[in-house]
């Protein structure tokens, strides 16, 4: 009897989860439903080990209860800490206060080595880390920057806080009693009289170079008010215009008679018979808070004339007189280290009682000058002063600000490798050297990547080449195209997108992302919020074979234990251990009788680098 052949068929299910077809489109090595089994690369399957605390576990009593029925939680690694390379922080926020333990401990939770708790006045946000010289840089909301430095040798870390400082490069409203705007067209070179002028043109004039006082052109060395100069040597009496550039007429006298000949001196009387072109003066004298514009700026002007009172002090009353208070209400939600740099972004689009030339930061981004040091964190300005006639130039090292068009409610950045990306819910944008060189204050460029914006912050996930965040409508990947420039891609619309609009904007909000490079898989948490009506899921994706499963995280009782997010520690891990000392495998005694021992540290090597942040209470958690 001839033998029959039967074509067999094999399916190695290395898929993952699909939910995108149907039986007639299913596509091969797919499956409907992974839950609580660990796919591995031949296609079979393991079984998910259940979670357990951490040998020698602490509960840490968090002294926080939820605020309406939500509790805001977040982490980082905080590398170099102390500026000691191969040592690791680990930042633990529930609420307002920050624990702060051991990253290369074999158990972390017993490791605690202080707690921050931050002013009940702010609101709750999720706080937002950059490690930078050592130091570690938090932002919550608030108008205060916070900057932690750790003791390596007292084991102690200590903190303070700052604003964040720019050049006034806004100026205020300036309309005459006319109807006249100065710093609109031709009428930027305008020279206002005095009877009509506003106040705040004196305050922009001040801003623009006209603080500081020099010797007149002809006659004894002695000091005086620039402005006065020039309104006395014009026979209209007018003010300078915005378009006066004072730093073109600060030279020396040889001619003069009364005087020094070799001292700056201001030739006013040429400047007023020379009417400038309609272009802007230097601008930025002024050092303000970014954010409490108005009363930063009432106190340079108090420090100008009490550094040269020989600046007209009715000049000084009518431009502080001129200035409200223009205020941002909040401060930087999301920070962020690149080019050496600390970068602030996050901030509210609302003005309080300012102007039409009040910044709405909603799409700004702030930068500090290249940090050496703490001093310079919170500097984001051009060091040189813009309108100093010997030193203005901006150089490499510079801060500044970079306003990104189109962008508004900026939840995050991230770096991968040369190239900043920055996270709004309409879209990504990146900011990067130009001509292919490194970021430098005088050389950069940015670029819209997409339209498809990112809805979670603690869902954005960088790992070696690739960065993943969740949007609207799936979890999109930015990685390089074959040109080798970056792209985003929507990474579920054809595996999982089902499962994923099924998610509610609750947990999606609240999801909160971790690369496992031990698995090569990104693990993103959902449902890991107190009160939701579902189990906590872990959703995993496979990077090596792009396949999707998941794991259900029940709690025992009343929600809890609750798993809220996964953290990365060190996966070298530092043991402490007490040995007795011995002779000839005897102990060796004091005269006591007490056995001799010594305390010795030892580096474990590890198979996993991930701890999760579990809440096991709620009145108040621990």
């Amino acid at each position: 009897m001839p033998r029959q052949y039967q074509p067999v068929e094999y399916n190695t299910f290395v898929g993952g989860l699909v939910t995108e077809a149907s039986p007639l489109t299913f596509p091969q090595n797919a499956s409907l439903d992974e839950e609580n089994f660990v796919l591995n690369k031949d296609g079979s399957r393991s079984r998910r080990l259940g979670i357990d605390y951490e040998d020698g576990y602490v509960l840490i009593d968090t002294d926080q209860e939820p605020i309406d029925g939500s509790l805001v939680v977040s982490a980082f690694k905080w590398n170099n800490a102390g500026g000691l390379s191969t040592n690791t922080v680990i930042c633990v926020q529930v609420g307002l206060s920050v624990d702060f333990f051991r990253g290369n401990a074999l158990s972390v939770s017993p490791t605690k080595i202080s707690t921050y708790t931050f002013p009940s006045t702010q609101d709750i946000n999720r706080f937002s880390y950059a490690a930078v010289d050592g130091k570690l840089v938090v932002t919550t909301g608030s108008k205060d920057v916070y900057i932690f430095v750790y003791d390596v040798t007292n084991n102690t870390i200590s903190a303070q806080t700052k604003r964040l400082l720019v050049r006034d490069l806004f100026g205020l409203d300036a309309t005459d009693t006319s109807g006249k705007d100065l710093r609109e067209g031709a009428n930027i070179s305008y020279r206002p009289p005095t009877y009509s002028a506003p106040s705040s043109h004196v305050y922009n004039l001040r801003n623009q170079g006209w603080a500081v006082p020099h010797s007149h052109w002809d006659g004894d060395d002695y000091i005086a008010d620039t402005i006065k100069q020039f309104t006395n040597n014009d026979s209209r009496t007018r003010y300078p215009s915005n378009a006066d550039n004072i730093t073109a007429y600060l030279y020396a006298n040889t001619d003069d008679s009364g005087g020094t000949k070799t001292i700056t001196r201001f030739d006013a009387e040429n400047l007023v018979v020379n009417p400038p072109v309609n272009t802007y003066s230097p601008i930025g004298y002024f050092i303000i808070d970014a954010l409490d514009r108005g009363n930063s700026r009432k106190s340079a002007l108090a420090d100008m004339q009490n550094k040269y009172p020989e600046d007209d002090y009715g000049l000084y009353s009518l431009a502080v007189n001129s200035i409200n208070t223009d205020s941002t209400p909040s401060g930087a939600t999301c920070v962020c280290e690149y080019a050496g740099r600390v970068w602030y972004g996050g901030f509210s689009g609302e003005v309080e009682n300012g102007d039409s030339h009040s910044p709405k930061l909603s799409s700004y981004l702030l930068f500090s000058q290249l940090v050496k040091d703490s001093s310079t964190i919170n500097l984001c300005y051009q060091a040189a002063d813009p309108t100093d006639p010997s030193s203005s130039d901006l150089v490499d090292t510079d801060g500044g600000f970079v306003r990104i068009e189109g962008a508004y409610d900026i939840i995050s950045m991230a770096v991968l490798q040369t190239t900043l990306f920055v996270f709004a819910r309409n879209g990504v944008w990146t900011i990067s050297g130009g001509s292919g060189a490194g970021f430098t204050a005088t050389n950069y460029q940015t670029s819209k990547l997409t339209d498809s914006g990112c809805i979670s912050q603690g869902s954005i996930v960088v790992m070696q080449d690739s960065i993943f965040y969740w949007g609207l409508d799936g979890i999109y990947a930015i990685t390089r195209n074959e040109y080798g420039d970056f792209s985003s891609k929507n990474i579920t619309d054809k595996t999982i997108k089902t499962l994923y609009m099924g998610i509610s904007d609750q947990s999606i909000k609240a999801a909160e992302g971790i690369y496992d490079s031990y698995e090569s898989t990104v693990k993103w948490l959902y449902n890991n919020y107190i009160g939701a009506t579902d189990d906590v899921i872990e959703l995993n994706l496979d990077t090596n074979t792009g396949a999707y499963y998941k794991h259900r995280i029940k709690p025992v009782s009343g929600g809890f234990p609750l798993v809220v997010k996964g953290i990365q520690t060190d996966p070298f891990r530092i043991t402490y251990t007490d040995n007795d000392v011995m002779v000839d495998s005897d102990n060796v005694l004091i005269t006591s009788g007490e056995t001799v021992i010594t305390s010795a540290t030892s580096q474990v090597g590890g198979v996993k680098e991930l701890v999760y942040l579990t809440l096991v209470g709620d009145a108040p958690l621990e």
